[in-house]
């Protein structure tokens, strides 16, 4: 009883975050179709959609949610995409609230590593490997430091060079958590319908871009 509770707040918590980050994401991957992009610096986070990647630095990313200031890359997804940059900081730097020895107990357990290897189907290493340690330590490190995790936060804590996302993987787990707030009727500060129109409004069709 007590860990089908805990799977239960796990699933809640992580589809509550996929709702807000997923336009972040979904943004990115709305540009893969737009061709390869120039070397980028060590940390990153890679967009994969099909056999096609971005790679986005994090270190512009944390310039962008500190600032404001777009960096070309930046400003190209935000454009294709027509998103709004203030509301992609916001989902950027929004807190999810957790006890980071809660984190550590659960993530240490079976149901928690199942839950990790479900993930890593869509945030992974470059090799595919060790994506269920990487995944922990980077939450794990993200809610050490002041009991809260956000998405920038886990980019930063990630433990390898590079974050690769599965764009595809990503949309259909973005509808999925939809539905799933939806259903338990959870209120959020970003309206449903409006993450539902965004989402909709950016599956990429690469036929219909063309590179700047």
């Amino acid at each position: 009883m007590l860990m089908s509770t805990v799977i239960q707040s796990i699933q809640q918590q992580v589809s509550q975050w996929m709702v807000r980050a997923c336009p972040l994401v979904c943004a990115g991957v709305a540009s893969l179709c737009l061709g390869n992009s120039a070397a980028l610096g060590a940390e990153r986070v890679v967009l994969k959609y099909g056999p096609v990647s971005r790679s986005v630095p994090v270190e512009d990313l944390v310039e962008f949610v500190e600032t404001g200031e777009e960096s070309p890359i930046i400003g190209f997804i935000l454009d294709v995409s027509n998103a709004d940059p203030e509301q992609i900081r916001e989902l950027l730097t929004y807190n999810i609230g957790v006890n980071v020895l809660f984190v550590d107990r659960v993530f240490y357990s079976l149901p928690g590593e199942y839950v990790l290897f479900e993930l890593g189907f869509l945030f992974s290493t470059r090799s595919g490997k060790a994506n269920i340690q990487a995944l922990r330590s980077a939450i794990t490190l993200s809610a050490s430091d002041d009991g809260q995790i956000s998405l920038l936060e886990f980019l930063q804590n990630y433990p390898t060079e590079g974050l690769y996302v599965d764009g595809q993987r990503v949309q259909r787990v973005a509808n999925d958590a939809i539905a799933f707030v939806e259903r338990i009727g959870v209120r959020l500060e970003l309206p449903i319908a409006i993450v539902k129109d965004f989402l909709s409004s950016i599956v990429c069709d690469c036929e219909e871009f063309e590179s700047p």
